[in-house]
């Protein structure tokens, strides 16, 4: 059975405890950086809290075969997410209903219970122990946030799909990001340099969330 729930509500740090997750092997990811951890938990809430009623919408469907690419890239943003972050249960439930997809009806409509049911008790325990949001980025007035969110975007869709050009469209904003993200672009000009494509996406994934509009 999937365990999600923490030893105790009133831990300080409660959140570390959750079942869910296994903090010490995702916060490598983010080289020990624990702001940038949790700005990327915050961001799967945003991102993917929603993903397992769409999916069932989907699957609900009378033939829910002309839908297979929406619900392939659905599953697989979870389950990739979800293993980038800690979370190896949900990533696993994600890639059992993708085997099932070619499978009886009966088979999926469980499967698809069982992620549902756990994805949400997942998101709901993030909700209720999670710190809140870290603080803003507060840049200089003379950056232009949404040029850098832009760039944050162009940079991430480049890196998931393996682009690359990754690389030199990286170098060729490096001063701009660094202005806003001093720390953080170290750490990722190391990742990009290395070609480790799961930690440059999840620290592109934190410094997006800490963007202010």
């Amino acid at each position: 059975n999937h365990q999600f729930t923490s030893q105790g509500k009133s831990v300080k740090g409660g959140w570390k405890n959750l079942r869910c997750l296994d903090y010490e092997q995702a916060l490598s990811f983010f080289n020990g950086n624990e702001s940038l951890y949790l700005a990327a938990l915050h961001h799967f809430i945003n991102e993917h809290g929603n993903d397992t009623v769409a999916l069932s919408a989907l699957l609900e469907t009378e033939d829910f075969t002309q839908h297979l690419v929406d619900i392939r890239l659905l599953l697989k943003g979870i389950s990739n997410d979800s293993e980038r972050l800690g979370m190896s249960d949900l990533a696993q439930l994600s890639k059992e209903l993708e085997d099932l997809l070619k499978s009886d009806r009966a088979m999926i409509n469980l499967k698809m219970t069982e992620l549902q049911n756990y994805h949400g008790k997942v998101i709901n325990s993030f909700k209720q122990f999670l710190p809140a949001q870290i603080e803003v980025i507060k840049p200089s007035e003379a950056v232009d946030m949404l040029e850098v969110k832009e760039i944050l975007k162009q940079l991430h869709e480049l890196l998931i799909n393996d682009d690359f050009s990754s690389g030199q469209f990286f170098m060729s904003k490096l001063p701009l990001l660094q202005q806003v993200f001093a720390e953080e672009v170290k750490d990722l000009e190391v990742h990009v340099n290395n070609f480790e494509a799961e930690q440059s996406i999840s620290l592109v994934e934190a410094m997006l969330s800490q963007c202010t509009e």
